[in-house]
């Protein structure tokens, strides 16, 4: 709870003030790595990948592919929320 909880106010704050002002890209994008570092560090880093019977530890390459997939996950929903809702659009 604490992980996502702390991560998701800079996200819903910076998305009302993009929403109701604008804000500039660069700042945006620093938000969005700042809560995917926040996020990967709080889980722990990135878990070894089983291949088979052994397994392959990640390390810092895995920090970072993991803050980038938590980046482009933010960046996606944004830009889906934007094509008029469709994120949150629900066919009946």
């Amino acid at each position: 709870m604490l992980t996502l909880g702390v991560g998701m106010r800079p996200l819903g704050l910076i998305g009302w003030i993009d929403d109701h002002g604008g804000l500039r890209p660069g700042v945006r994008l620093a938000i969005h790595v700042l809560v995917g570092i926040w996020t990967v560090y709080m889980l722990g880093g990135v878990p070894a990948i089983r291949v088979s019977e052994s397994s392959l530890a990640l390390g810092p390459v895995g920090f970072v592919l993991g803050v980038l997939g938590i980046v482009w996950s933010i960046n996606l929903f944004n830009f889906m929320d934007g094509i008029d809702g469709i994120a949150g659009h629900r066919r009946c």
